[in-house]
């Protein structure tokens, strides 16, 4: 069942508001899932250690061309000799969108559309941020105002969910649609 919101920032006044974001527009959302959480560390080290990075499979043609020119095997920062170390509920970070496209293929899912992704950030276009109208800091760890980034289940961030249950979708870290 398709939905309707407006789509896009009301003006620039808003704190992280782009150029790209305006002017809003009425856009049309059919049904679809989320993750409560973002991914975690734990989950995208099975993809690794499944051998992901090394089944074409799960890559388009133009991202596994840039995986093999840049020699890419696994997450920037992670060391393969020691990845069974890293089973944490901590976001995945410093991932590609290439590489988020792959683990999602093999996963059995799909990045979110950006409309989707700011349909369920703004509870359907009600609100502005997840939480409410207005922009306090306390409500997420933007910028890692709460000292880096944090597991996803970390009570500090327990109020930074919207309508839907989704938590996380303004700090913490970056997300890709």
């Amino acid at each position: 069942k398709s939905r309707s919101f407006i789509q896009g920032s009301r003006s620039n006044s808003y704190f992280l508001s782009f150029d790209n974001e305006r002017p809003v527009f009425r856009k049309y959302v059919d049904s679809f899932q989320m993750s409560k959480y973002p991914i975690t560390e734990r989950q995208y080290l099975q993809f690794v250690l499944e051998g992901g990075y090394n089944k074409e499979q799960y890559w388009t043609k133009e991202s596994w061309d840039w995986k093999l020119k840049n020699e890419i095997n696994c997450p920037l920062y992670w060391k393969l000799n020691n990845l069974d170390k890293r089973y944490t509920n901590y976001p995945v970070m410093n991932v590609s969108w290439y590489e988020a496209q792959a683990y999602c293929k093999w996963a059995g899912y799909r990045l979110p559309k950006e409309c989707e992704w700011e349909y369920v950030a703004t509870n359907c276009g009600k609100t502005v941020f997840p939480w409410g109208d207005k922009m306090e800091s306390k409500n997420c760890n933007l910028n890692y105002t709460i000292n880096g980034p944090l597991e996803v289940t970390d009570s500090r961030l327990s109020f930074e969910k919207n309508n839907f249950g989704v938590k996380q979708l303004i700090g913490n870290i970056w997300e890709w649609c």
